[in-house]
């Protein structure tokens, strides 16, 4: 995905660009996010860990600190970009 427009907002960074979801193109913009957000706002919280499978929810706290993220996989790292993105398992222990 090449980035088309870069927006910043304080406190956040987007990227615009066309992505491929459930079948359909969606054009992210800030309005595209700005009512995501809203409309989430408005329903229940509900955590993301709810929907992990069990081999990730019964980790222990050491087993959970000895995931790491491979740098070489990160999103965009091939790109010329001043940025990349690494993804991480949402927090089991607080």
């Amino acid at each position: 995905m090449k980035a088309k427009l870069l927006v910043w907002v304080p406190g956040l960074i987007m990227l615009a660009s066309t992505v491929t979801c459930n079948s359909e193109a969606v054009r992210v913009t800030f309005d595209y996010v700005l009512k995501k957000a809203i409309k989430r706002t408005q329903a229940p919280f509900r955590s993301p860990t709810q929907d992990l499978p069990d081999v990730l929810k019964n980790l222990t706290y050491d087993q959970y600190r000895e995931i790491e993220f491979r740098h070489e996989k990160a999103l965009w790292l091939a790109e010329d970009l001043p940025f990349r993105v690494e993804f991480f398992l949402p927090r089991l222990h607080l």
